[in-house]
C-alpha cells in the first residue's frame, strides 16, 4: 500500500499560495482569501466549479450579512466566484508569454 504524502510546495496555487480551508476572524475576507477557499474547493477537493462556487458564497455571505454589506441575489455572486479561474488562467498565460520572450 503507497501513500503519497502532499508537500507545502505542491499545495500552492499560483498567485495565492496556501490554500485557505476555512475563513475564521471578524474581518471581511480578502479577494485573495476569497480565490484560496475557492481553489481549495475546486482543485483539492475536486468539486465541480458552481458547487465549489456556491460554498465559497455561503461561507462568505454571512461575513458580508454581519457588515451590513449590501449584496445581490446568491447565484450572481456565484458567477462572479465562478468568473475568478478564468481571469486567472489568463494572467497566468500571459507571465507565460512575457518570459518566454
Amino acid at each position: 500500500m503507497t501513500t503519497t504524502t502532499a508537500t507545502r510546495s505542491m499545495t500552492e496555487f499560483y498567485l495565492v499560495g496556501q490554500g485557505v480551508t476555512e475563513l475564521l476572524g471578524a474581518k471581511l475576507p480578502s479577494n485573495r482569501q476569497v480565490f484560496g477557499l475557492f481553489l481549495h474547493f475546486h482543485m483539492t477537493d475536486k468539486q465541480p466549479v458552481q458547487s465549489a462556487a456556491k460554498e465559497v458564497i455561503d461561507q462568505v455571505l454571512p461575513f458580508w450579512e454581519k457588515a451590513r454589506i449590501p449584496t445581490g441575489a446568491s447565484q450572481h455572486c456565484i458567477r462572479k466566484v465562478e468568473d475568478f479561474p478564468r481571469l486567472n488562467k489568463n494572467e497566468k498565460a500571459q507571465r507565460l508569454s512575457n518570459t518566454a520572450t
